[in-house]
């Protein structure tokens, strides 16, 4: 959650203030991941800035469509927004009608699965320096989020029946245990030592921060490819090996595996042969005449 000390927070007009301060608060207690209450915060306090002079029980409709309807957005943050939204207003000025209620449902694409290819994931090993490289690592071959990366402790580190399992903090606070192979335990585990108890220590509660590490990272990668695109790779690698969707699944700590199936592609060689078999049996009739 933003620390009130920040800048951005000190930012926001005064008269907005202690209604963000609330709603943030019962988003707190639902439990809801940093991430994701640093940017309903973010969302709250960017609409605030528009409107200082005008408290947020008082924003009609008409206002608030002005505003969204000046932005550009991508149909992802447009959603995000207007979720954000939905529930600020619903907490300010009470259940539907509100200034929120104007809002339309957006239809957001569902992309394909993107993984990033081999080659650029080998570039990239190279290139990176030590700290980075794991980072890569951690997103190609164990298929973690970013912000599940960098709050790794050598206390989350457990020995069992097959070797060592990574217990990891997902969205939502939810905990999933990720098998760990070697070398790559290792590394975390000297990564983990050498940060004293954090693989990657920073200035965020003791490690380093996800937009960070993002940031430091995907220099590394060839445009359009990123970390998340890492995650990508791990999805469809995995899949590729059992065929277990629901095994994918738990490894990426997806609630859905409707989700899963945008990170999962296909395998090359099995497209091929589902094309292969579409072909006519009298290669012939593609050739001139």
């Amino acid at each position: 959650m933003r620390n009130e000390n920040d800048p951005r927070a000190l930012k926001t007009p005064a008269l907005w203030r202690e209604p963000i301060n609330g709603w943030m608060a019962i988003l707190k207690a639902g439990n809801l991941s940093a991430g994701t209450l640093i940017k309903r915060s973010d969302h709250a306090r960017r609409l605030a800035r528009e409107f200082p002079e005008v408290p947020p029980q008082e924003l009609t409709a008409e206002q608030l469509l002005a505003w969204v309807s000046q932005k550009s957005w991508q149909p992802e943050t447009r959603h995000s927004y207007y979720s954000s939204m939905r529930m600020f207003f619903a907490y300010v000025q009470g259940p539907e009608p509100n200034a929120a209620t104007v809002l339309p449902k957006i239809r957001r694409t569902v992309p394909p699965p993107r993984p990033c290819p081999e080659n650029v994931l080998a570039d990239a090993l190279d290139q990176a320096p030590e700290r980075e490289r794991l980072i890569i690592i951690l997103a190609a071959s164990v298929g973690l989020r970013v912000a599940e990366i960098v709050q790794i402790h050598i206390q989350d580190i457990e020995e069992d029946l097959y070797g060592r399992t990574l217990r990891v903090r997902g969205k939502g606070a939810h905990i999933r245990l990720v098998p760990l192979l070697e070398p790559i335990d290792r590394l975390i585990i000297r990564a983990c030592i050498n940060g004293d108890g954090y693989a990657f220590p920073g200035q965020i509660d003791g490690h380093l921060s996800a937009h960070h590490a993002s940031k430091v990272t995907n220099q590394y990668l060839q445009p359009p490819w990123t970390l998340h695109t890492l995650r990508h790779r791990f999805a469809t690698k995995a899949y590729a090996a059992e065929r277990d969707l629901i095994a994918v699944q738990n490894l990426l700590g997806h609630q859905s595996v409707a989700t899963t199936q945008r990170y999962a592609a296909a395998p090359n060689e099995a497209a091929y042969t589902a094309a292969q078999a579409a072909l006519p049996s009298q290669y012939r009739l593609f050739t001139d005449k």
